[in-house]
Order: C-alpha cells, then sequence, then structure tokens
C-alpha cells in the first residue's frame, strides 16, 4: 500500500568536453557564384536602383501635385507610385495627404450644389432643382437636409402645377372675352 510518492536522483553520466557537440555550428563554406548567377544578381540590384529613383521622382512630382491642390493628378502618381513600389518612402502620408484632398474637394462641391439648388428653388426652376437634389444625393446620400431639400420640391412642383391650371383658365378665359363669349 502506498501512501506517498518517492523520487529518486539518478547521476547522468559525465561525457568529457572534447566529445560534447560545440554549441556554435561550423560554417559551411560559401560557394562561388557562377558568371550568369553574377550578372542576373547586378541586374536585380540595377533595376531596384532604377525603380527607388522613379519612384523618388514620382514622390516628388506627387508631393507638388498635393501641395497645388491637383486631386487628379495626384491621384494618378499614387496609382503609379504604389504599382512600382508599395512600400515607398512617404507613400502613406501623401496618401493620407491625398484623402483630405479629396474630402475638402468633396465639402467643396456638396456647398457648391447646396446653394446651386437653393438659388434654383428660389427662382422656382423645377427640373434644375431637381437634377441638383439629385446630384447632392450622389455626393452625400445621407445629407442632413435632403429631407427638407426634397419637401420643398414637392410643394414647388404643387405649385408649378397650380400655375400651369391658372394659366389655362386664364387663357380660356381671354379667348372667351374675346370671342365675346361671356355665358
Amino acid at each position: 500500500r502506498m501512501s506517498a510518492a518517492e523520487t529518486r536522483e539518478i547521476p547522468a553520466m559525465s561525457v568529457p568536453r572534447a566529445a560534447r557537440p560545440s554549441p556554435i555550428p561550423a560554417r559551411t563554406p560559401s560557394r562561388e557564384l557562377s558568371k550568369a548567377e553574377k550578372d542576373d544578381l547586378l541586374a536585380q540590384i540595377e533595376r531596384a536602383a532604377r525603380r527607388v529613383q522613379e519612384t523618388s521622382g514620382e514622390m516628388v512630382k506627387l508631393e507638388q501635385a498635393l501641395s497645388a491642390g491637383n486631386v487628379e493628378e495626384a491621384e494618378r502618381l499614387v496609382a503609379q507610385v504604389e504599382a512600382a513600389n508599395p512600400r515607398a518612402g512617404g507613400l502613406d502620408r501623401a496618401k493620407a495627404r491625398l484623402q483630405e484632398l479629396q474630402q475638402g474637394a468633396l465639402t467643396k462641391r456638396v456647398s457648391e450644389t447646396e446653394q446651386v439648388l437653393g438659388q434654383y428653388l428660389q427662382r422656382k426652376h423645377l427640373p434644375l432643382a431637381r437634377l441638383a437634389l439629385e446630384t447632392l444625393t450622389e455626393l452625400q446620400p445621407n445629407h442632413p437636409k435632403r429631407a427638407d431639400y426634397q419637401e420643398r420640391i414637392e410643394l414647388l412642383a404643387k405649385e408649378v402645377e397650380q400655375d400651369k391650371r391658372v394659366e389655362a383658365a386664364l387663357a380660356a378665359g381671354r379667348a372667351a372675352l374675346a370671342r365675346r363669349d361671356l355665358a
């Protein structure tokens, strides 16, 4: 009957130092590259250097386009640099600046479209107001004043329809007066 576990130490055999494997592996002799391998390696290095030079030139152009606010040119250059070297230095920063420019341009277009829409509503140009609202919806689908603009356009449509009926009745009245048909 066992009531407790017993442990015992077993002495390990001692291995002489000379027979132990060394902790650092011995270096394997490197082989010489063939002429074709050297040429291929040099060609790869040259291509990489050329790509870096081209990318740095494109990055300068990209920075200039961003500074000038030229969104279309900056978009084209970002795509070009990304295709050549996705890890180009400064590319992430340039992409962030481009996104800021794009957002600013969108905000400006939304504001301009809102102004034009307001003018069309004020001048009672229903077809142009509808087109401006459609454009505004394309630019910013969740525009906060969208429902208000839609309601104003619907009211304008009713007003325009009523004006047409009044014009038709007025024209009929004038025609009756001209014929002296007062009955």
